[in-house]
């Protein structure tokens, strides 16, 4: 399980995520490491989440096709193929893979990729959408994308750090053995900037002590 959120700015892109990765082979087994990728250029940041995977795979096609920053036509030339791979004799099929990517060669601009097999007809539906606000990437059904779309609005990215951060956490908080951890990534024309891990222990311990106070004024008399 993963949770992601891509939030547009007036001055750019804040990217966050989990770090949280369960491990397919045994069960009940996760490990913690980052599930976001930089293009050696520099010019290209992408997030996976889903199937660790073909959603990899997925990441891997974006940076490998990708020349300019328009990723509109990216979804027609990602192979298929990506949604299978071998163990021995075994081939196995995956039902879909996702990832967010965010370019800077001009205007940061925030795209949501997917592919998703259809059950049905066999086929693989392929979408790459340029997000002109909000994305949630993996576990979209969790309470806490409550946050984004409540309190969501285009404002300077240095006063969304702390809505996508409280919403990772909170995610966390519902789902803890499916989500957990921080990273988060400040996507400007300048380049991308990792959060300082001083700075996400300070937005981990702020979200939550802001959950405990909501917690005091439901049930305080």
């Amino acid at each position: 399980m993963t949770l992601q959120v891509g939030l547009v700015g007036t001055n750019g892109i804040v990217l966050a995520s989990d770090c949280l990765v369960g491990r397919s082979h045994v069960k009940h087994l996760t490990s913690k490491y980052s599930k976001i990728s930089t293009r050696k250029d520099q010019k290209v940041i992408s997030c996976w989440s889903g199937d660790e995977y073909p959603s990899t795979q997925l990441v891997k096609e974006v940076f490998k096709r990708l020349s300019g920053d328009d990723l509109s036509e990216l979804s027609s030339n990602i192979p298929e193929s990506i949604l299978e791979t071998s163990f021995g004799a075994d081939i196995v099929k995956y039902d879909s893979a996702e990832a967010m990517a965010v370019t800077i060669s001009s205007t940061p601009k925030l795209y949501e990729i997917r592919l998703r097999r259809d059950g049905t007809k066999g086929s693989v539906d392929r979408a790459c959408v340029r997000i002109q606000d909000k994305c949630i990437m993996g576990h979209r059904a969790n309470a806490a994308t409550f946050y984004t779309e409540h309190y969501y609005r285009k404002c300077p990215v240095e006063n969304l750090v702390r809505l996508a951060a409280h919403t990772i956490t909170t995610g966390s908080m519902i789902n803890p053995n499916g989500i957990g951890g921080l990273e988060i990534i400040i996507c400007t024309e300048r380049g991308f900037e990792h959060v300082p891990e001083s700075r996400i222990d300070e937005l981990l311990a702020w979200s939550h002590e802001c959950d405990e106070r909501v917690k005091g004024l439901i049930f305080s008399n």
